[in-house]
């Protein structure tokens, strides 16, 4: 089926937002707003967008993430760097830890729920109608696919893990 660039992008907020909240639970604040985000972050996200909507697996989404950033130049680092390119998630999918693992979860279940509203012809045109609407809905959703994983990330201790990688 085909999605139209604001269909994608609304997928893309969603997903930002959810791993935006996400991030910022587990103690990593280094996301910035949708709006502030480079280009070169928005087209990763829509390329992972359009990857999660032809079924891409959590893990198959990490992979292809993964592969796009060695592409760009990217390599594994301790910290995330947007300078120096590096980032502690170049790791194939079963060397990383729960909670980063948790953040392609969450993005293609925000990604699937925001479709499924662009896929209801009623709320499409909505959604294309009003623009501001439609990026509250995005970043409403990316809210709520994130709360529903914090319930696992509190019980499994994977925020106080996290927390102390983060607060060096």
């Amino acid at each position: 089926m085909f999605y139209d660039i604001k269909a994608l992008e609304l997928c893309a907020i969603a997903a930002h937002e959810a791993n935006n909240k996400y991030c910022e639970r587990i103690g990593d604040a280094t996301m910035p707003d949708w709006a502030r985000c480079p280009p070169w972050y928005k087209a990763s996200m829509f390329t992972g967008v359009r990857e999660a909507i032809g079924g891409n697996t959590p893990e198959k989404s990490h992979e292809c993430w993964l592969r796009c950033k060695e592409a760009d130049g990217w390599v594994y680092g301790e910290t995330k760097d947007i300078t120096k390119k590096t980032h502690p998630c170049m790791r194939p999918w079963d060397e990383l830890l729960a909670e980063q693992q948790m953040k392609s979860v969450i993005f293609c279940t925000a990604v699937a729920t925001m479709l499924g509203f662009v896929k209801n012809r009623a709320c499409h045109r909505m959604l294309a109608n009003c623009e501001e609407g439609a990026v509250a809905m995005a970043e409403t959703i990316g809210s709520m696919a994130e709360d529903s994983v914090s319930a696992i990330v509190e019980v499994s201790g994977i925020r106080k893990k996290a927390r102390s990688r983060y607060e060096q």
